[in-house]
């Protein structure tokens, strides 16, 4: 019989009692967003959801009154007002080693 690892179930745990909050788009102009209803900090990643059926990974670069102004990580097609956005709790980061070194990193690939 296989015992638990304790470790792994509080992980689990923990990510699963932490906080969700969800906004919604507000505005799109240029290559700025803007969501309302987002609780989230400075450099916090955020996903939206766009019409096209994936998501898009996009961090806070600021505030502006009640919204929440957004950068987002990749191609805008598909974004408009209404969508949903996401705060993850996390900023984004990439773990890396000694094995990585003269390594190029493709970010598009990285999907939360």
């Amino acid at each position: 019989m296989a015992l638990l690892d304790q470790r792994r179930c509080r992980e689990i745990i923990r990510r699963a009692a932490t906080p969700f909050y969800r906004g919604r788009i507000d505005v799109v102009s240029g290559v700025l967003v803007e969501a309302v209803g987002i609780p989230a900090a400075m450099g916090e990643l955020c996903r939206i959801e766009r019409g096209t059926g994936d998501a898009i990974q996009a961090e806070v670069i600021g505030f502006r009154g009640d919204r929440t102004l957004l950068m987002p990580h990749g191609d805008l097609v598909g974004l408009s007002p209404g969508q949903s956005v996401y705060a993850l709790g996390r900023s984004f980061g990439i773990e890396v080693s000694d094995a990585m070194l003269g390594r190029v990193l493709d970010l598009s690939l990285i999907h939360i």
